[in-house]
């Protein structure tokens, strides 16, 4: 993320325009883009990946819900074999990618040049809604919303 206060703020509005979602607790947002190689020098820092694990369930319920909807004379394995389209690697890298989110990942200068599966943020930001608004039907609400405007459902 940027150096000083204004451009971090700046990309952290950024993010929020582009998932339609506005935190009320930005440190949740930033926890969400803390990639786990800036705990080398502070070990109790948040990291994403508590979110993601979060973030991951959440994507696949809401994938889920949305081809039981979308599908209803489809079968169990007709809605099992759609989904990873949905759910895979390779599209939250799309989405990532789409979104610019490496710019708005928090890691270390070594580990940035290297690193390149930014669609977990995906999932960890995904997460982030969920707890922010509150977990339960608003956080599924917020989350639902992003994913359909991210995924274009």
């Amino acid at each position: 993320m940027g150096n000083s206060y204004s451009e971090h703020q700046i990309l952290l509005n950024e993010i929020q325009l582009k998932t339609g979602y506005t935190f009320r607790r930005q440190g949740i947002l930033e926890e969400a883009l803390t990639h786990d190689s800036r705990r080398v020098t502070d070990r109790s820092l948040p990291t994403y990946q508590r979110l993601e694990f979060l973030g991951d369930s959440v994507l696949q319920l809401i994938i889920t819900d949305y081809l039981f909807q979308k599908f209803p004379s489809h079968d169990e394995g007709t809605m099992s074999r759609m989904r990873p389209t949905y759910v895979c690697n390779e599209r939250l890298e799309t989405i990532a990618e789409a979104l610019g989110i490496h710019k708005y990942v928090n890691m270390d200068k070594n580990v940035s040049r290297v690193f390149r599966r930014f669609g977990s943020f995906i999932e960890s930001i995904l997460g982030a809604i969920y707890v922010d608004a509150g977990h339960g039907p608003e956080g599924l609400r917020a989350a639902t919303a992003c994913v359909h405007r991210l995924w274009k459902l």
